[in-house]
C-alpha cells in the first residue's frame, strides 16, 4: 500500500495543507513552529492505528488521504460527529460511517470528571463538602463504564478502517 497524497482543510481553523508524496522515497516536511508539522505526523500515525477519536477533538474540516487503491475522506460535521468515507478505486466502491461521540447527556461529564479528580487525590472526602454530598461508589462505577463504553467503542470503530485499509504499512 502506497500513501500518494494527503490534504487537510483549515488544520485548527487556519491551515491546509495539499502535500503530494508521489514516488518520492523521502519526504521532509519543513516549516516554523505551530504549523502543524507534528500534527500532519499524528494525523498519519492515527489513520495507520485506525483510530478514530483522535479526530474528535482535532480542530480542522477535512482530511483526505490517498493511498494506491483507496481514498479515505475525513470529515468533521458540524454536530462534531466525524463522518469517513472510503472509495475503493479498485472495486468502485464507496462507503460511509458516521462516527458519533457519546457523551452521557444526563450527567455534566466535567463536573463529574471534576468530582473524580478530587476523589483520587483527596485525603479526607469529609472536609470537602461535595464529595461528602455524593456517592463515591456511583461516581467510581460511573467511570468504570464509561471506560469500559470506551473501549467498546474504539473497538468498534477500528472494524470500520480494519476492513477499508487493508494493511497498516506503507511503502
Amino acid at each position: 500500500m502506497e500513501l500518494r497524497r494527503i490534504s487537510v482543510n483549515n488544520l485548527f481553523g487556519i491551515l491546509n495543507y495539499d502535500i503530494d508524496l508521489g514516488n518520492s522515497e523521502t519526504i521532509i516536511i519543513t516549516g516554523p513552529n505551530g504549523y502543524g508539522k507534528t500534527m500532519l505526523l499524528k494525523i498519519i500515525d492515527n489513520i495507520l492505528n485506525k483510530n478514530i477519536d483522535f479526530f474528535f477533538d482535532l480542530r480542522f474540516e477535512e482530511i483526505k488521504f490517498e493511498l494506491d487503491t483507496i481514498l479515505l475522506c475525513i470529515e468533521k460535521q458540524k454536530n462534531k460527529n466525524v463522518a469517513v468515507t472510503v472509495v475503493d478505486y479498485v472495486n468502485d466502491k464507496k462507503r460511509q460511517e458516521v462516527f458519533t461521540l457519546n457523551k452521557n447527556k444526563e450527567l455534566d461529564v466535567d463536573y463529574f470528571d471534576e468530582i473524580y479528580n478530587k476523589l483520587l487525590i483527596c485525603d479526607n472526602i469529609d472536609s470537602d463538602p461535595i464529595l461528602k454530598s455524593y456517592n463515591h461508589e456511583e461516581i467510581l462505577n460511573y467511570y468504570k463504564i464509561k471506560k469500559i463504553k470506551l473501549h467498546k467503542e474504539k473497538h468498534h470503530k477500528s472494524d470500520f478502517l480494519d476492513k477499508s485499509i487493508p494493511n497498516a504499512e506503507l511503502t
